[in-house]
């Protein structure tokens, strides 16, 4: 959902905010794809 702001929105506090879920959730993501790794490695 994040993503979709970024490409329609042209405010900068959304777009800001926007980035920051963005990346947190990228953040997330790597660690549970780790975890998956892991566990079926």
């Amino acid at each position: 959902m994040a993503q979709s702001v970024l490409a329609r929105s042209r405010r900068p506090k959304v777009r800001r905010l926007a980035d920051s879920i963005v990346a947190g959730q990228t953040v997330e993501i790597g660690g549970m794809s780790a975890l998956l790794e892991a566990r079926t490695s």
